[in-house]
Order: C-alpha cells, then sequence, then structure tokens
C-alpha cells in the first residue's frame, strides 16, 4: 500500500487538495456565521446540538489539521528563527491591516457614539491588542442593535491558539521532538485526556453539545497534522482509512466526551484530500485567497446585517458577504500578504544546522547553534518535503536526494546518482 510520503513523491511537487481545502474551509466557516449573525447565538447553538452539529464542528479542527501538515513541512525545510520570521510574514501583515481598517474606518462610519468619545474610549484602544492575540472584540458603538451584538470580528477567537501551535512547535523542535512520530502521537493522546479532565472539574465545562470545540483541542489537531507529516515515510495513504476516519471523527464530534479525541482521525482525513490533486481553477488559484476571507468575512457579515436591517436573512447576508468579501480578500492577497510574503527572499537562512536534540546538552547546542551532529559539508541523505528544490543542475529535484552545505548554502541532487559519479561529472 501507497504510503503517505509515496503519494507526495508521486505528483512531483504540492497537490492542489490542500489549496482547495483551505478556501472550501473559509467558505464554509463563512457560511456557518450567517446563522448567528442573523438569527442569534441561540439559534447557533440549536442548531450545533442537532444532527448537523458535527459538520460544523470539524471545519476548525480540519483548518487546523491542515495548518499542522503544511508548517510541519515548513519548519524541515528551515531553521527555527527563518521560520518564525516566515510565520510571521503571513499572519501579522494581513492581521494587522484588518485590524487597522475596523478601527480607523468601519467603526467610525457604523459607531452610535460621538466620534469623539468613540476615540478616547480605552475599548479603541485595546482593539489593536488583537494584532499581538489578545482578543477584543468590540469597538465603542459599534455593532450594538445586530443579533450578534457588539461583536466587530468573531472569527479572531482562533488567533491565540494559532500563535500557541507555533510556540508548541518551536518548542518540541527544540527538544528533538519534531523527529518522533510516536512522541508526538503519545502527546496528542495524552493532551486529549488531559483537556476532558480539565472539562468536567470546571463549573462550566467546555465540552458542550451546542458550541464548537474547544481551542485546545484545536491545538491538539494542529499537532496531529504535523504528527502524520513527520510520520508519512509509515502512514498509509489509503481512501478507505479516510472514510473511516471521517466516519469516527463525525461521531467523536457527536458526543462532547470524545471531541477531544477527534485531532487523530480528523487530521488523517484532512491530509488525505489535502493530498488529492484536482485540476486548478485559474480564478480561485491566482492566489491564496483563503486568509482574506477569514479575516474580512465577519465584520462584512456584521456590516449587511446593519444595511439590511429587517432583511437580513441567513441567504441575503451569506450571498451580498461572499461577493464583498472575495473584493477584500484579493485585496488582502495583492496589496498585503503577497508583497510580505515576498520579504522571505531577505531572511533566507543559510543555516547549517539540521540537527536531532536528544536531551538538555542538545537542547544548548540548538540554542547556542553549535555544530550539527553530522556533517553537513558532505553529500547525506535529505527528504524535500512538499516542495521541490532547485539541483545543481539547474532542474528541479523532489522526495528523497543527497544535500550538502557548500559555501554557505545547500546544494541538492538526485539520490540515484552516487558521490563519485556526480564528482565525475562535475569534471
Amino acid at each position: 500500500m501507497q504510503t503517505i510520503e509515496q503519494r507526495i513523491a508521486s505528483v512531483g511537487g504540492p497537490t492542489s487538495g490542500f489549496d482547495y481545502l483551505r478556501i472550501c474551509l473559509a467558505v464554509s466557516v463563512l457560511s456557518w456565521h450567517c446563522l448567528p449573525v442573523t438569527a442569534g447565538a441561540d439559534a447557533a447553538g440549536q442548531f450545533m446540538a442537532g444532527p448537523l452539529g458535527p459538520v460544523v464542528r470539524i471545519l476548525l479542527p480540519a483548518f487546523f489539521a491542515l495548518s499542522g501538515f503544511l508548517v510541519a513541512a515548513s519548519l524541515e525545510r528551515n531553521t527555527l528563527s527563518a521560520f518564525l520570521i516566515f510565520r510571521g510574514l503571513r499572519i501579522v501583515p494581513a492581521l494587522a491591516v484588518e485590524i487597522t481598517l475596523s478601527a480607523l474606518i468601519l467603526g467610525p462610519i457604523l459607531t452610535t457614539v460621538p466620534l469623539s468619545s468613540y476615540f478616547s474610549d480605552s475599548r479603541f484602544i485595546k482593539y489593536f491588542l488583537n494584532v499581538f492575540g489578545l482578543v477584543h472584540y468590540e469597538l465603542p458603538g459599534v455593532f450594538g442593535n445586530v443579533p450578534f451584538p457588539n461583536v466587530v470580528n468573531g472569527s479572531l477567537w482562533t488567533v491565540p491558539y494559532e500563535l500557541e501551535c507555533y510556540l508548541v512547535l518551536v518548542v518540541l523542535a527544540l527538544l528533538g521532538i519534531m523527529k518522533r512520530p510516536r512522541a508526538l502521537l503519545l502527546i496528542v493522546l495524552i493532551g486529549g485526556v488531559l483537556l476532558l479532565t480539565i472539562s468536567y472539574l470546571r463549573e462550566t465545562p467546555d465540552l458542550k453539545l451546542d458550541s464548537a470545540v474547544p481551542g485546545r483541542s484545536l491545538v491538539l489537531c494542529f499537532l496531529a497534522g504535523t504528527m502524520f507529516y513527520v510520520a508519512r515515510a509509515f502512514v498509509p495513504y489509503s481512501k478507505a482509512l479516510c472514510a473511516a476516519c471521517l466516519l469516527v471523527t463525525m461521531i467523536f464530534l457527536s458526543v462532547p466526551a470524545l471531541y477531544v479525541f477527534s485531532p487523530i482521525p480528523a487530521s488523517y482525513a484532512t491530509v488525505w484530500i489535502g493530498l488529492q490533486n484536482f485540476k486548478r481553477l485559474p480564478v480561485l488559484f491566482s492566489g491564496d485567497y483563503s486568509y482574506g476571507v477569514y479575516l474580512y468575512a465577519f465584520p462584512m457579515q456584521q456590516t449587511w446585517a446593519i444595511i439590511l436591517g429587517a432583511r437580513a436573512g441567513f441567504w441575503n447576508v451569506l450571498i451580498l458577504s461572499l461577493a464583498s468579501v472575495f473584493c477584500f480578500a484579493v485585496f488582502s492577497w495583492y496589496v498585503i500578504e503577497s508583497p510580505s510574503l515576498s520579504l522571505k527572499k531577505f531572511f533566507r537562512s543559510r543555516a547549517t544546522d539540521q540537527r536531532e536534540s536528544v536531551g538538555m546538552k542538545r537542547l544548548w547546542d540548538n540554542i547556542m547553534g553549535r555544530r550539527a551532529p553530522f556533517n553537513v559539508l558532505e553529500w547525506h541523505e535529505w527528504t524535500t518535503g512538499l516542495w521541490p528544490v532547485k539541483s545543481v543542475d539547474g532542474g528541479q529535484v523532489f522526495g528523497r536526494v543527497w544535500r550538502r552545505l557548500h559555501k554557505g548554502e545547500w546544494q541538492y541532487r538526485q539520490r540515484n546518482e552516487s558521490e563519485q559519479d556526480f564528482d565525475a561529472r562535475q569534471w
């Protein structure tokens, strides 16, 4: 049976499945939010407690599992410092622009209080803390008379947990656990048991039938996606296993006590779908619009709820939101996100350390940037991950390759060519 790593190698590059997943999940979350925006939180809670609740509940776990799988590939290709810089370039600029536009343009237009009171209110200042993952939903006098009141951007609640995912990933990398899939599996399972225990020790449990999956469970989904990337050489790539995991996930997400055990089956199903290679539609894949949809959807939905008033039904808000949010997503990608990501070339690491740490000595070696435990100046086997790399011949190589550090830069060549044959060909 084909493994996940073999599936990646057989495709020969990034698959379109992950691109489709990103945009489809973002649009699905937007569509779901139309219910609380137009009918209120109680109606949304009743829907979540119904038979279709698991269908909604799986959206964010799939998002985080997808992110964990792809981000693990990014971490493998870069040093920790470069990885953190690249994550910052991906998240912070677009988030900061959306927060600023909401506070300085949307808020003053829609507020019901005098502008002098609006700008002097502490809620206005605190709203900018969203850029740093400190969530604040309110702007003074904004969205106070809608079915889901006093919330400018309800989607921002996941930002702290996304940042937490990256922090956990860095700690695991420093401890050398990112090369140990069994350890990652154990962390996900133990984490689920701990979350379940903590939830039932609280006076008000956060594992409820009428609500979404809690944030810390999303972190476990991220780690489960990471685990499948690390274990890709051993995990089978099976349609039947994907179908079974989807079924198990739906069952787990129907019982609050089992939410915390859904990350592994949900992540496998997400990865399997992501590794499909559907035909790309030019309109959808001229850019990555999913992050822009995530950022601008909720404020635009709340705005349409005010504009439409009594006519703000689910379908009216959905159609108008999709059209307007797509415009903002295109703006975000071409004006903010893509230019920010182009800055990566200034931070490309010429690192000499792709090492595995064991114990506190190796942890200290990682922090201090000491020599790797193997000679990186000699050719050694390496896996490219999801994206091909440029070979010394000017072409592209993918999968298991030879690699060495030469004059401060990594060189790659085909694995099926011996070192002697390569050296002879150079002369």
